[in-house]
């Protein structure tokens, strides 16, 4: 269900063990490694040394709190996800929180809906990181190989995937461009028009343009 998720990295940090024991079994399954600590500083140790996806982290611990866990690790990563989770809802916290970009501020105690709404909000997270625009209302997931518009939804094949791919970025795409898609094939005309056929059928009408002696773009 959270695909997305399955083979990405978490650092989650508690200071209480019943609660941190507790939340571990509940959502540690959906991820690919799930590293524990019991301190910010122990959290921090983690994130210098592992390939870490996520971040979930309490605020009040002792020595170190999660906000300035959470304030040290934007000095060096403005990618990496955040979620503070979090007994506490004092309005300074959340104000405070805010300048860290996070994915989600969950208040405890967890409940099953609070954990849906977590791992829906982590993986829509992360597949919109394979979402590409091509026109306002044509999206291109390059992860999944699927074309979205107007609510109806294509599937593409690998070079369909690929085509698009250089048409979301550039807007346009060479005849050079067309036959590197066959890798260290040579295609033939027929070929690459067959190809184009059928993926003007998956996209709206009348978008994809040929430009005379180039290739095609989009409008």
């Amino acid at each position: 269900m959270y695909k997305y998720l399955k083979e990405k990295t978490v650092l989650y940090i508690e200071d209480e063990k019943a609660i941190r024991d507790n939340v571990t079994e509940l959502i540690s399954e959906h991820f690919a490694h799930f590293y524990t600590a019991s301190s910010a500083e122990e959290g921090y140790k983690i994130f210098q040394n592992e390939s870490i996806n996520i971040i979930i982290t309490d605020i009040e611990m002792a020595s170190m709190s999660g906000l300035d866990l959470l304030e040290k690790i934007r000095e060096t990563d403005n990618k990496i996800h955040l979620v503070v989770m979090s007994a506490h809802t004092k309005i300074e916290y959340l104000l405070e929180a805010i300048p860290f970009k996070l994915e989600q501020y969950v208040v405890k105690p967890l409940t099953s809906k609070k954990i849906r709404e977590l791992l829906t909000t982590l993986n829509l997270a992360f597949s919109s990181v394979n979402l590409v625009e091509l026109t306002p209302n044509l999206m291109l997931n390059k992860e999944s190989s699927l074309l979205y518009f107007n609510q109806k939804e294509e599937s593409l094949t690998k070079k369909e995937r690929d085509f698009l791919a250089i048409l979301a970025d550039k807007k346009s795409i060479s005849y050079d461009e067309i036959d590197r898609l066959w890798g260290n094939e040579v295609p033939s005309q027929n070929a690459v028009r067959s190809m184009i056929k059928k993926l003007r059928r998956k996209l709206p009408e009348k978008i994809l343009k040929t430009r005379t002696g180039f290739g095609y773009y989009i409008e």
